[in-house]
């Protein structure tokens, strides 16, 4: 059975969706069409990963990174241009979308979100962001994460091709909202150029990777063909790539995704236990059996909290006694002296 609280959260929930949604419904239009927000389209995206994967993943809304700080421009410790929107992203477990898409066309908007979900369920499907990649150096990760996007999508379209256009729409918007060439630095310039030749379809001479850790190495290759390094000086930044809503990023995997995956490997007594995990879904409450909870011998239960005190006793007496007897002694000997 629920408890209290439960139920009036659970209802408390319910209600305000409710009222939310009513409220958008019914209120006026206002004078500028409002972009289509996450939340309208969340129940629909679940039951189309749950359809199309087999498995529901939980969908959250991406943050826009921090705004630079003044010392940090003037240093200039993070190169021009520097992302200030919303990615979709994932870590191995979760998705992450943004919370509006600044865009007047909502039919359009709510494409662009199924395509982004899509997108993000099938790199958690090839594992992209749980594999060693973090270890390469900043620009062979930057090449990682293109091809695993590449075979993402190419994967994805090859089961539901009907997604074709939407994926050209996204490529579209994508392309349209980054920063002109002349933007980045010499350094990430070799870099962005290659982002666009994606984007637009004209990068065929690709190789296609089936795995992550074929990405891995084929990054590292790429890196040496094209020629990307930058010369003496040049500064790329822990992040060369800048991310949009077609490339997305991969997040770092999730504390309880690396307890789940070490719980499943060989037992390693080196290894530290996890001190806490997280719980996948509420425990399910086990009715009663008959008279399950009218047990005669149930009653208040004690329990001590701390480690008793030890007590020093002498359970034959026999300190006890030697102690009287000494004692009357001196009392017998201090009356006999006044006396005299």
């Amino acid at each position: 059975m629920a408890e209290a609280e439960e139920v009036l959260t659970d209802a408390a929930r319910h209600a305000t969706v409710f009222v939310q949604r009513l409220w958008r419904r019914y209120s006026p239009a206002p004078d500028a069409p409002a972009s289509l927000s996450l939340s309208e389209v969340a129940e629909r995206l679940e039951l189309l990963l749950s359809a199309v994967f087999g498995n529901s993943y939980r969908l959250r809304i991406a943050q826009p990174p921090a705004r630079p700080t003044l010392l940090g421009n003037w240093f200039g410790r993070t190169p021009r241009p520097q992302r200030l929107a919303a990615v979709p992203g994932t870590d191995g477990t979760s998705i992450w979308l943004p919370r509006s898409l600044d865009i007047p066309d909502r039919a359009l908007a709510a494409n662009l979100y199924k395509v982004m979900a899509l997108q993000q369920a099938m790199r958690i499907r090839r594992g992209s962001a749980l594999s060693l990649w973090r270890s390469l150096p900043p620009l062979a990760g930057a090449l990682y994460h293109l091809l695993e996007v590449q075979a993402a999508e190419r994967e994805l379209l090859e089961e539901m091709p009907g997604f074709a256009e939407s994926v050209r729409a996204l490529r579209a918007c994508a392309h349209a909202r980054r920063p002109p060439l002349s933007a980045f630095g010499s350094a990430r310039r070799p870099l962005e150029a290659r982002v666009r030749a994606l984007l637009i379809g004209e990068a065929d001479c690709v190789p296609q990777s089936p795995t992550p850790e074929a990405s891995c190495e084929l990054a590292v290759r790429l890196l040496a063909e094209w020629g990307l390094e930058p010369a003496s000086g040049g500064r790329i930044g822990q992040e060369p790539l800048f991310a949009d809503w077609w490339t997305g990023m991969l997040l770092a995997p999730s504390t309880h995704h690396q307890h789940s995956a070490g719980a499943q490997s060989p037992f390693d007594p080196t290894q530290a236990a996890p001190q806490s995990v997280r719980l996948e879904r509420r425990p399910d409450i086990r009715q009663a059996s008959p008279d399950e909870d009218e047990s005669e011998e149930s009653g208040p239960l004690m329990i001590q909290l701390d480690e008793p005190h030890p007590h020093a006793e002498d359970p034959m007496g026999l300190q006890r006694g030697h102690a009287a007897c000494t004692s009357s002694r001196w009392t017998c000997c201090w009356v006999k002296r006044r006396s005299t």
